[in-house]
């Protein structure tokens, strides 16, 4: 969420790694001893750490789903399969509590690719340029292959 983890204001990082100091209420011996008995040296390890961790580029929330989980598709399908159905979901966004969605290239399979294009738009997830990018077509031709479908 920013470059360097001492510019999160509500961090602990800046006290842990010792370029602040350590309000009275927060312990930062439990981290530290993680990386060392020698303090210095454990606020050093520690920054060395953090600073690995920023260079994997990744974030965990590239993998977020339906705005709220973190893990496979298979393991969303079994939480949502525990949700209480009988709960009013009106003010609930649609995204949470969908279905996973499918990846959009798993469209390119159908046989009729008219059908593909039709289903992954009535799925509710994707905008017809989504889909006319992925399928190679026009958004106009998506918009057809929808009302064919529909028509059926």
């Amino acid at each position: 969420m920013v470059a360097d983890p001492g510019d999160w204001p509500w961090s602990s990082y800046n006290a842990t790694a010792g370029t602040v100091d350590r309000p009275e209420w927060l312990n930062t011996e439990w981290v530290l001893k993680c990386f060392s008995d020698v303090p210095e040296r454990a606020r050093k390890e520690y920054g060395a750490f953090v600073a690995q961790g920023m260079r994997w580029g990744e974030s965990i929330w590239d993998d977020l789903k339906n705005q709220i989980f973190l893990g496979s598709d298979d393991f969303i399908e079994r939480v949502q399969d525990y949700r209480n159905k009988e709960i009013d979901l009106e003010d609930i966004p649609k995204e949470q509590v969908s279905d996973p969605r499918k990846d959009l290239k798993e469209y390119l399979y159908f046989r009729d690719r008219r059908e593909g294009m039709a289903r992954a738009y009535l799925e509710g997830r994707y905008s017809m340029k989504e889909i006319g990018r992925i399928f190679g077509v026009h958004g106009s031709t998506v918009s057809r292959a929808v009302r064919g479908w529909e028509s059926k």
